[in-house]
């Protein structure tokens, strides 16, 4: 996992930043795995990213997947109109429904 980008700060929450791509999609892939294999909920920081490859869309579409499964919750925080809405957008993807809370839902 590159830790430069990926850093898992408290239980159950992992803060992404920088430029993400395909490099990463394994790192991130394991630390949410990780991180649904032991809470109920699940946050992931993205305000910091600055830009992401499609790759690291797939991970984290898959994980929303998988904790529907598990009856889990992964929350996306991101910037409005911010490197992850513009490379969904750019994908041709809606961001899920239920992934990303209100801005407001916590302080930067």
């Amino acid at each position: 996992m590159c830790s430069d980008v990926i850093d898992k700060t408290k239980a159950g929450t992992l803060e992404l930043e920088g430029d993400l791509g395909p490099r990463n999609a394994s790192g991130l892939h394991e630390a949410l795995l990780a991180a649904l294999g032991g809470e109920d909920e699940v946050l992931v920081d993205a305000r910091r990213v600055t830009s992401l490859d499609v790759s690291i869309l797939q991970v984290l579409i898959a994980a929303h997947v998988a904790a529907e499964k598990l009856g889990r919750t992964i929350t996306l925080l991101h910037t409005p109109e911010g490197a992850v809405e513009t490379t969904f957008a750019r994908a041709g993807l809606a961001i899920p429904a239920g992934f990303t809370p209100p801005q407001t839902a916590l302080p930067r």
